[in-house]
């Protein structure tokens, strides 16, 4: 271990809120297997559909954070845990993803599923809480829209000049045969 890595957090984050403490990560990959038979000789890649990342984290925060220089200089914020909590709820209300860091692995993309707060007696002082987190997909389609909306456009204006061209065209057949009639 070099001399650097003392000095460096790698206490477990959602988003920038630091945990003092993970109590327990579960860690999830899942996918979804087609129910149907499959043909011999067909790429089952196309019948294992892999489902978003699903981390679970009970996680605790504490009055004093616990890092290298907690004996020579104790940081006490006697609200820092119910900081914490407001900066999580906060992080929850705002549905946008985050990066969570873990134990084990760092994920992006995620997204709060569900928030809870544990208070008993012996974590007065302290915040205990348990998120069930998922990565959220982000799919880019600026270029389908704007194709999308470039043809429909196309569209409008050659239905516009269509019109035009049956109205002066009803008009002329008009004026000939109000002309024609005289």
């Amino acid at each position: 271990m070099a001399l650097a890595d003392l000095f460096v957090d790698r206490r477990p984050r959602l988003g920038h809120v630091a945990i003092d403490l993970s109590l327990e990560e579960t860690h999830e990959y899942t996918a979804r297997v087609t129910d149907y038979p499959v043909e011999r000789g067909a790429m089952f890649t196309d019948h294992i559909q892999i489902m978003p990342e699903r981390v679970s984290i009970v996680g605790r925060v504490s009055r004093t954070p616990a890092t290298l220089g907690t004996q020579l200089r104790p940081d006490f914020d006697p609200s820092r845990h119910i900081t914490a909590w407001d900066q999580l709820v906060e992080l929850f209300g705002t549905r946008t993803p985050f990066v969570l860091v873990t134990s084990l692995h760092v994920y992006t993309s995620m997204v709060f599923e569900s928030l809870a707060a544990v208070r008993s007696f012996e974590t007065t002082h302290t915040l205990e809480f348990s998120a069930s987190l998922r990565r959220i997909e982000t799919a880019f389609t600026t270029f389908a829209e704007t194709t999308v909306a470039a043809e429909l456009q196309d569209m409008a204006e050659a239905a516009a000049n269509t019109a035009m061209q049956g109205a002066v065209a009803a008009e002329e057949a008009s004026v000939a045969a109000a002309t024609g009639a005289l």
